[in-house]
């Protein structure tokens, strides 16, 4: 029995690895790197009071990542990831159940290879709300 959680745990491990995914509940951040198909990429996702699906497509000039909360609550705070060229603007949605609820202000940053966006306000997201960020790179 042990033996088997431990394989468990560690194939958890390199799942999480794979995804670059970081996440701190009490900070508000989360994150996503993907090591493998960063072009076209989608996983999911737990968090403390929910779980979802990311995912990030990348073309010649954009990046656009979606979170997808489809369970519970998750407040963010700040979100980060990998950009292959420099960023030069981002366009933050908050969509609810499919529909356009709002437009989120924050502020670009990096921190090492990370392209970190800190929101103004904390953006609180239910379950049925999408999380879409459009980066512009040069």
């Amino acid at each position: 029995m042990l033996r088997s959680l431990q394989r468990a745990m560690m194939s958890h491990g390199v799942y999480l690895a794979a995804c670059g995914y970081s996440y701190h509940g009490p900070a508000g951040r989360l994150g996503f790197a993907p090591k493998i198909s960063p072009d076209n990429f989608a996983a999911a996702f737990t968090v403390a009071a929910g779980w979802g699906s990311y995912r990030q497509t990348r073309r010649t000039h954009q990046q656009v990542s979606s979170i997808d909360l489809r369970y519970g609550t998750l407040t963010l705070r700040s979100f980060s990831t990998e950009l292959p060229k420099s960023c030069r603007s981002v366009e933050v949605s908050l969509l609810r159940h499919g529909s356009h609820l709002r437009v989120v202000d924050g502020r670009l940053s990096t921190d090492g290879d990370q392209v970190v966006v800190t929101f103004d306000r904390a953006v609180e997201l239910v379950a049925g709300d999408e999380l879409s960020l459009v980066y512009v790179t040069s």
